[in-house]
């Protein structure tokens, strides 16, 4: 599913506003509202994902969750897990 850029800045604003060692999961849902695609229609404002990086590593998540904001890249196997609550086939990736 595609959310306007628009959209999708706002909820991150939302997330960027709460207490991320009270609200499990908020980090990881930042970051992948935030995602970087390569497609400028798409992608969210380059200083917003940059706020979102320095908060990502304030809070010593995963390196990789960094990356996924500031550059294109695929999910990790463990990442795909987590978002889809299982663990994928063996053989299986999401690129």
């Amino acid at each position: 599913m595609v959310v306007d850029p628009a959209v999708a800045s706002q909820w991150l604003k939302g997330l960027l506003e709460l207490d991320w060692n009270k609200a499990q999961g908020a980090a990881f849902a930042a970051t992948l509202i935030s995602r970087m695609t390569g497609d400028a229609n798409r992608d969210l404002d380059s200083n917003l994902r940059e706020q979102l990086a320095d908060q990502l590593t304030e809070a010593k998540t995963a390196k990789s969750w960094r990356e996924m904001v500031l550059r294109p890249t695929n999910l990790s196997n463990k990442d795909a897990s987590r978002m889809l609550g299982e663990s994928l086939p063996v053989g299986l990736r999401l690129d």
